[in-house]
């Protein structure tokens, strides 16, 4: 196994700070065997994935050429694999007046929500605690008085 190429995944980078970022790749860099690649990723919001792709799309390639078990056609004839969209994923993006929530499963939600009843906004707050949005706002600083859009649905004072 370790004459074999790897890519390793630095996951969870969504609440790190660049240069704590940069610190933390460049000391694995430095131990990690001279072959192996490594991409910082975060599945909620979707950074790196790509790139930790086609690193290993790379990888396979330039193995399998290795090995003559197939010809590498031209780029554009090979097939593209992707994910489908996760309806229950979500996005925050810190924003001057507050922070914008989008994502389909919360943005359902807020569609059906009366934003100017008291327990309307407690229900999408509960939902919003339920989902880890609640959760991830606080990890990015929220503070008493923060607006909360979702989308462009509505808001929620924080």
């Amino acid at each position: 196994l370790t004459k074999k190429p790897e890519v390793i995944a630095l996951t969870k980078i969504d609440n790190l700070d660049p240069k704590i970022l940069k610190d933390k790749l460049d000391k694995l860099t430095k131990k990690l065997p001279k072959n192996s690649k490594i991409v910082a990723i975060s599945a909620v919001t979707n950074v790196g994935t790509k790139d930790l792709v086609e690193e290993v799309k790379k990888i396979v390639i330039s193995e399998r050429q290795k090995q003559n078990k197939i010809k590498v056609r031209n780029e554009e004839e090979l097939p593209i694999i992707k994910l489908s969209p996760d309806k229950n994923s979500w996005n925050i993006k810190r924003q001057s007046n507050g922070f914008l929530i989008t994502g389909h499963r919360i943005e359902k939600f807020a569609s059906r929500t009366d934003f100017s009843n008291n327990q309307s906004i407690e229900r999408i707050i509960d939902i919003m605690k339920k989902m880890g949005i609640m959760r991830q706002l606080h990890k990015m600083g929220i503070k008493d008085g923060d607006q909360i859009y979702i989308s462009d649905l509505g808001v929620v004072e924080f």
